[in-house]
This record gives structure tokens, sequence and C-alpha cells, in this order.
């Protein structure tokens, strides 16, 4: 029985692509389902060149409702936040407990919240890094899966810093989105 995930993003799409790709060559997975939350996201135009489609839940008060009530009509087992930019309530967190995973732009506990980059990078911190963790009830405060850092260089910008780490995780989430899935795979047979 292959495993059933969900991959969800809000913007450009680019580490939700990463995770897509990694989930082609799996034979455990069946194809991702695609949600977004934004009708205008990037996420969208970057997988019709995989000739995908994106589910588009719009911001309404029935729209958490809507996404849980379709991940458990396409049984969903696991669900991969990649940029997906909405906390989630305690029900959504509840009803998939320990079975959503977010990828974070900082080494947590440390600049939780939507600016992990920004933040690392005008610390007083030597490093900054990317953190791959369960979601829980509170805002990056779930169990920490793993961790990378890399070294902040002493001529580099914002944005320089912010594009290495994104690059990392390009490289890094899918490694973890592999081995979480096989891990599960396993549990199964």
């Amino acid at each position: 029985m292959k495993i059933k995930t969900a991959i969800l993003a809000s913007h450009s799409g680019s580490i939700a692509e990463s995770l897509y790709l990694e989930a082609q060559v799996l034979p455990a997975l069946e194809k991702p389902i695609l949600i977004t939350n934004n009708p205008k996201a990037n996420f969208i135009e970057r997988m019709k060149k995989h000739q995908e489609s994106v589910h588009v839940f719009q911001k309404s008060k029935e729209q958490e409702k809507e996404i849980i009530n379709f991940l458990k009509e396409e049984k969903i087992e696991m669900i991969f936040l990649a940029g997906y930019m909405q906390v989630l309530s305690i029900d959504f967190t509840s009803t998939y407990h320990h079975k959503i995973i977010n990828i974070h732009p900082s080494l947590l506990p440390k600049f939780r919240g939507m600016h992990g980059y920004r933040d690392s990078f005008h610390s007083n911190e030597s490093h900054g890094g990317i953190t791959i963790h369960y979601v829980d009830e509170g805002i990056d405060t779930g169990e920490i899966i793993s961790q990378v850092c890399f070294s902040k260089r002493d001529s580099e910008t914002l944005s320089e810093f912010t594009n290495r780490g994104k690059e990392l995780e390009r490289i890094f989430y899918p490694q973890i989105f592999k081995q979480l899935t096989l891990s599960t795979r396993s549990l199964h047979e």
C-alpha cells in the first residue's frame, strides 16, 4: 500500500516543488496532493510545468474545515508544509497529530515566526540554519526532527544569507521527506 501525502505552499513553491520531485522517484508514495491558500501563488504556475494542478482553498471562516475534509477524503497520511504561510488551528493539528511536518528558516527554538532568516542574520549568532519539525498547536514549537546550520559570512547581505539557506532547504527537506515517508511505509508492512 502506497503512502498518501499532501504538500502545502503559499507563494513561490520552490521548496514544495523539490518535495514533489522527490516523491516522483519514491515507489512507496502515491503522487502527492498539492494545496495552496493563495490563488495567485507562483506554486500554481510552477506545478503546471509538471502537468499538475494545485487545489486552491482561499482564506475564509470555513477554509480549514474544507482542507481537513478534503485531506480525509483523499486519505492523506502525512502533510508537508513548504512555505505555507498560515498558522494551523488546534483542530487541524490535533486531527493530524504528529503527521504535519514544517521547515523553518532558523535553528529553533531561536527565531520563531515568519522572519527566521532576517532575525538570525541580524542577531549576534555566528550562524544560521534550518529546522524541520513536527507541527503542534504553537508557532514553531513542535518536536524537532532535524537541523542544519551554516556560518554567516562577514561581507554577505541578508539576501545572500537567505539564498544560501534556501539552497539548503531544497537539498535537505527532500531528504527528510524521503526518510519520514519510507519509515511510515515500513510501519504499514
